[in-house]
């Protein structure tokens, strides 16, 4: 790498997600299935906490974890392509 390139991005990303109204009854069996244990905000999306979500206004993949669309704008942003990346 060239050292006179060398740069540093910052940034972040939000999503808002809406979630449904839950009954009593849901969440003591969402408890006690186990699901929410170990999870931010005690859901995973990506398993079947998103039979809650109404709506989610942003990137999925934020709240999975790494917003893929804001990674790749950053990678262009340095000059390289997504592609550069793919083994």
């Amino acid at each position: 790498m060239d050292e006179a390139k060398r740069r540093r991005l910052l940034a972040h990303d939000v999503t808002r997600i809406r979630m449904r109204r839950i009954t009593p009854e849901e969440i003591d069996a969402y408890v006690a299935g186990g699901e929410a244990m170990g999870k931010a905000g005690a859901y995973a999306i990506q398993e079947t906490g998103d039979r809650y979500v109404e709506t989610i206004d942003g990137s999925l993949t934020n709240v999975v974890g790494l917003p893929m669309e804001l990674l790749e704008r950053m990678i262009k942003a340095v000059g390289y392509s997504p592609e550069d990346f793919k083994e």
